[in-house]
């Protein structure tokens, strides 16, 4: 062996320890430089998703600065999309707004009826179809419907009738629906628009 290692040359001899020193660096780097760096990619990465983060909550909190303000405003949207679509409706409170609604048109509401049957929809919500009748001039019963399907409830108009008593007031029956979260249940009696309370009688 060591006749054999007397015929290397010197330079190889050198050569041969770079390799296996380069050998045993890259080993080492395996075994303990290439982890290190993986785990620093990872927190690295933790790092920029944690500043993400901050920034989209430093980003909100500079657009709301007065939380209650906004608090506010979401709660009106809230509301508004309720009384878009309750959770439930009642023929009494639907005559009181549509003859409210007819009232300021100049219209009357003869009468309100109301369904036998309520069916749910594909998008989960109870259409109420409603057939009303209400007597007056053409264009302010065309504002009334106008006003109810741009109202705050969602309703939309199926058919429209008109007739004439032949004395220039005519007569309309519109069928819509109304719509609800839950079903209403409604009762199968028609119903009619509350007549106008007395004036209180005067103290002797």
């Amino acid at each position: 062996m060591s006749e054999y290692l007397s015929k290397i040359s010197l330079n190889t001899r050198y050569l041969v320890l770079l390799i296996l020193a380069a050998f045993f660096a890259f080993m080492v780097s395996m075994q303990f430089i290439s982890p290190l760096r993986d785990d620093t990619a990872k927190v690295e990465t933790q790092v920029l998703q944690a500043n993400t983060r901050l920034a989209a909550v430093q980003t909100f909190a500079g657009q709301n600065k007065d939380y209650d303000a906004f608090l506010k405003i979401q709660t009106l949207k809230v509301e508004e999309a309720k009384k878009k679509l309750p959770d439930t409706v009642t023929i009494p409170e639907l005559v009181a707004e549509y003859s409210k609604l007819a009232m300021v048109n100049k219209v009357t509401l003869e009468s309100l009826k109301p369904p036998t049957e309520v069916k749910q929809d594909k998008g989960g919500a109870f259409a109420v179809p409603l057939k009303l009748t209400l007597s007056g001039d053409y264009f302010n019963l065309v504002e009334f419907l106008q006003q109810v399907e741009k109202g705050t409830r969602f309703a939309t108009i199926q058919s429209v009738d008109f007739s004439s008593d032949g004395k220039g007031t005519l007569k309309m029956n519109a069928d819509f629906v109304v719509y609800a979260l839950k079903n209403p249940k409604p009762p199968t009696a028609n119903a009619k628009a509350p007549a106008a309370q007395a004036a209180p009688a005067k103290a002797k």
